[in-house]
This record gives structure tokens, C-alpha cells and sequence, in this order.
């Protein structure tokens, strides 16, 4: 009753093209360019060809330390525009949407075998001045389709690192080196790590590393977006069908 009243008086916007009646709507879900094979079988980093089967940040001497990763959609358009819109202006109900998204779109080569789902952490000083960590709003959803316990105090942040987004590929690994840390309780078994965008991969590797370190079997990587840093020749983006959920046969 009170979600209701609350609607009438204050309808909801949508993060990625500000119009009324939900947080993210279906025209803006239509718009999602989904992401698809072939790509790297370990990172998922789209391919302009099957072959070969890593690329070459995964097939070089430092591979991350997760076993696998995969990312629903680019970070571009309406997409991109509602995750800033969360984190930058706090519309935590996209949050909300955009979680069902991700649990609705993850394909069951990432989620399957999963037991326990940790949310990225944010620094302590960056929690409370936004006052919500978008990570795990996000994860919660994918948690619950999952059946898993969701662990946020799973990981710790223990260094208020620069901000990725302002260094180049190079210095992202460097930047959260020892910036995470175990924290409790422990993650057990195999886990899947949530976030919002997959970039270099810096920061899930980092995190990957700390939960291994505290006794996880596995990691497994699930964003919703991912910023195509170097778009390959020849690389195809689905657009979401005309539903809004286009493309999942071919990821599942």
C-alpha cells in the first residue's frame, strides 16, 4: 500500500532517459547491446574471431585471478547513462532494475556451481559520503535468483585507492594492489563476484585474489556492463528484442 502511495506522489524515473514510470524502462532495455560470443573464454573480453580462445592479457604471464568473468551489456548508451545516474545523483531505485536485469540476463556458464555471491566493497570514507555501495544493491537480486547467501562484509577495502576510471589500463592493476582484504565471514567455495562495470579487470582479479587467500575454491566475475576499452574488428553487439531480454538463448 504505502509502495503505491509513494508511486503516485513521486513516480519513478528512468536513469537511462528520464522518463516516468520506471527506474529503467523497456524502451531503455531495448536499446542493451547485449554481448556475445566469440569471445575470451576466460575474461570474456569480445573477439573478432574464435580463434584463438584467450586473449593476450589472459594468456600472458600475469592471467587474473578469477577463473572466469562475464558482462551482460556494453557500457554505452542508456545503460551507461543509469549507472551514473545511481551512483552519481543516487536513483538508488535503479539499483533495483537494473539487479533483476542482471539476475534475468546472466548467462549459466558464470552462475552455475555458485554457493556464495560478494559484492565489490567500497572504501569506508566513499561509503559513507554516498551512502549506499551500488555493488551490492546490484548483487542482491542475482543472489536470491541463485538460491546463494550473499556476503558483502565478505571482502574489505582497506585502502582508499585513485579512482580507476582516471588511469590509463596499466596502472589500474597497480593502483588496487593490496587494496582488498579477506574480511568476515569467510566466502567458502565457489563465489561470484558482483559489480557494475568490467573495465581492464584490475579490481576483480584484486578481489579474486583476496577471497582465494581467505579459503574460496573458485571465483567467478558477473558485471552488468562493460566498458569495450578497444572494440575488435568485426565484433557484433546484439540489441536487446523487441520484450527487452533478446539474445538469451544464444548466452545461456
Amino acid at each position: 500500500m504505502w509502495r503505491g502511495l509513494l508511486d503516485l506522489v513521486y513516480p519513478a524515473h528512468c536513469g537511462g532517459c528520464g522518463g516516468l514510470g520506471s527506474a529503467f524502462c523497456p524502451d531503455c532495455r531495448r536499446t542493451l547491446l547485449l554481448l556475445h560470443p566469440p569471445w575470451c573464454e576466460r575474461c570474456g573480453a569480445p573477439l573478432a574471431a574464435p580463434a584463438p580462445d584467450l586473449c593476450r592479457r589472459c594468456a600472458g604471464a600475469r592471467p587474473p585471478a578469477f577463473g572466469l568473468a562475464r558482462s551482460v551489456a556494453a557500457y554505452e548508451g542508456p545503460l551507461r547513462s543509469a549507472l551514473l545516474a545511481l551512483k552519481l545523483r543516487g536513483l538508488r531505485p535503479v539499483a533495483c532494475e537494473l539487479g533483476k536485469l542482471l539476475a534475468s540476463l546472466a548467462c549459466s556458464e558464470v552462475t552455475s556451481g555458485v554457493g556464495t555471491v560478494v559484492p565489490v566493497p567500497l572504501h569506508t570514507a566513499r561509503l559513507r559520503s554516498r551512502g549506499f555501495n551500488q555493488s551490492h544493491l546490484i548483487a542482491g537480486p542475482i543472489a536470491a535468483e541463485l538460491g546463494a547467501r550473499l556476503l558483502p562484509t565478505a571482502l574489505r577495502r582497506v585502502r582508499q585507492e585513485t579512482p580507476q576510471a582516471l588511469l590509463g589500463a596499466r596502472a589500474r592493476a597497480e593502483n588496487v594492489r593490496d587494496a582488498f582484504a579477506p574480511g568476515e565471514p569467510a566466502a567458502r567455495g565457489v563465489v561470484l563476484l558482483v559489480d557494475d562495470i568490467y573495465s581492464t579487470g584490475a579490481t576483480a582479479s584484486a578481489c579474486a585474489a583476496a577471497l582465494m587467500a581467505a579459503g574460496a575454491s573458485g571465483v567467478k566475475v558477473l558485471t552488468l556492463a562493460r566498458a569495450l576499452l578497444r572494440e575488435p574488428r568485426g565484433l557484433e553487439l546484439w540489441p536487446a528484442s523487441a520484450d527487452g531480454w533478446g539474445g538469451l538463448e544464444a548466452r545461456s
